[in-house]
């Protein structure tokens, strides 16, 4: 049985219980990628308190992790070649660790250090997290568990919202950090024991006994065995499978891809990470900017799920550009001078709802771009050009904030952002090599028309 028909019989049979299993262990491993990723948000406010930290430097301990993000989706290569599973494992042990020690961190610069292997960790995680997801779920599945894994990313900022509300006044910012570390530890022992190995690494790749952990994932999904594994391609045994992802056809399209995941991840990290401050001078009180982080949960959260659920019916790549729009139109919104809480965390939930769904639509579009053999691989390398994105937008935002710009002003450089990122997921998609004769392609539920 070759790649290509054990690939096809997964996506058009009915998910096991198994698959079912792993997908949900990927959307748990996000929420717990979401609490880490937003934990800094809410500690930020008591360290200008409590450390006298300035925007600027709090601006880097932000960038910080985006930093390390950028440098574990560079690396996320290593998945393709020693596998997803093992990859994830290692991640997840970075990630537990540093936000144990970072519960102790007692100056800047070492919070930063540490902030950045967590990031490290989270960059190499989600993008073999979106792989894994796509290759056990079935076609008609598949984008909603995507999005669904999207959401665990809002899941876990409302959680982690949530915790520091009710920590905050009694143990303090630490203990954000040591709940982290903790409920990492949970999620790693789930992918220890339930997370397989994804089919598509073990036919590619073939590493060492990979026929029968082939055999054993397939008959865990509820699939016959085959009996032997197909020779491996030439450009494998060579090693230049990587080359076909930076001097082929698919270097352009790479570039857009990145530029589109950079617009996206500068806005958004740029907005979750100040939004609490922002609130703040705009006289909300400190509780309340804290509990911003629900509303950007929520509405994160619907955005995940109505691009996962609604790109089956408008298109991905038309889906995506739409929300860039309506991203950079609500992010105008914080332009319209006001003090008025229930409108200002309705701006936060409006923007949080259109800029999730676009950054679904952009991890629907990658991971569906390219082949088995680079997969993980080109997302890791579109991501880390996205993260760039991440490190620079909470970077801009302190020295924006610090050197005294409104509201008006940043946020409508942000929807001019948005903008440049539509249009360049528009012509990356455009631009697929194998759009004109993959049936795959035509037929997936996340069509592109």
């Amino acid at each position: 049985m070759t790649q290509t028909k054990t690939r096809q019989i997964i996506e058009d049979s009915p998910m096991s219980t198994m698959q079912i299993i792993a997908v949900l262990v990927c959307i748990a491993s996000t929420v717990i990628d979401g609490f880490d990723t937003s934990v800094m948000s809410f500690a930020a406010p008591l360290l200008i308190k409590q450390w006298g930290s300035t925007p600027e430097q709090l601006g880097i301990i932000f960038s910080a992790a985006s930093v390390g993000m950028i440098c574990g989706a560079l690396m996320s290569f290593c998945a393709d070649h020693i596998g997803r599973r093992p990859t994830i494992l290692v991640a997840g042990c970075l990630v537990s660790v540093a936000m144990f020690a970072a519960s102790f961190a007692g100056s800047v610069s070492t919070l930063a250090v540490l902030r950045f292997f967590t990031g490290l960790g989270i960059g190499v995680m989600v993008p073999c997290l979106n792989v894994m997801v796509v290759e056990y779920s079935n076609r008609r599945s598949g984008n909603l568990f995507l999005s669904l894994l999207h959401i665990g990313l809002a899941i876990g900022a409302i959680l982690c919202s949530s915790i520091a509300v009710l920590l905050v006044n009694r143990y303090g910012w630490r203990s954000f950090f040591f709940v982290g570390a903790t409920l990492n530890c949970f999620v790693l022992s789930a992918n220890f024991f339930l997370l397989p190995e994804s089919v598509d690494y073990l036919f590619v790749k073939q590493p060492r006994n990979a026929l029968a952990r082939l055999n054993e994932v397939l008959s865990k999904f509820g699939h016959e065995s085959i009996g032997r594994l197909p020779a491996v391609p030439e450009r494998q045994q060579s090693g230049a499978a990587f080359s076909k992802l930076l001097t082929g056809a698919y270097f352009f399209p790479l570039l857009l891809l990145g530029l589109a995941a950079f617009c996206q991840l500068f806005v958004s990290n740029f907005s979750n990470s100040w939004t609490p401050k922002v609130l703040t001078d705009a006289g909300l009180s400190h509780r309340l900017a804290i509990a911003s982080g629900i509303a950007l949960g929520i509405g994160a959260g619907l955005g995940n799920l109505f691009a996962g659920y609604f790109s089956k019916w408008i298109g991905a790549r038309r889906l995506t550009v739409i929300c860039y729009v309506l991203t950079a139109g609500s992010l105008l919104g914080f332009a319209v001078p006001s003090d008025r809480p229930l409108f200002l965390l309705l701006l936060v939930g409006l923007a949080s709802f259109f800029s999730h769904a676009t950054y679904t639509g952009v991890y629907v579009n990658t991971t569906r771009f390219f082949p088995a053999d680079i997969r993980t691989s080109g997302l890791g390398a579109a991501i880390a050009i996205g993260r760039t994105g991440s490190a620079l937008g909470p970077l801009m935002g302190g020295f924006m904030i610090g050197a005294g710009w409104g509201r008006p002003a940043y946020f409508s450089f942000l929807a001019g952002i948005c903008l440049i990122g539509g249009l360049a997921m528009h012509f990356a998609v455009l631009r697929n090599p194998g759009r004109k004769q993959s049936d795959d392609t035509k037929n997936a539920v996340a069509r592109v028309p």
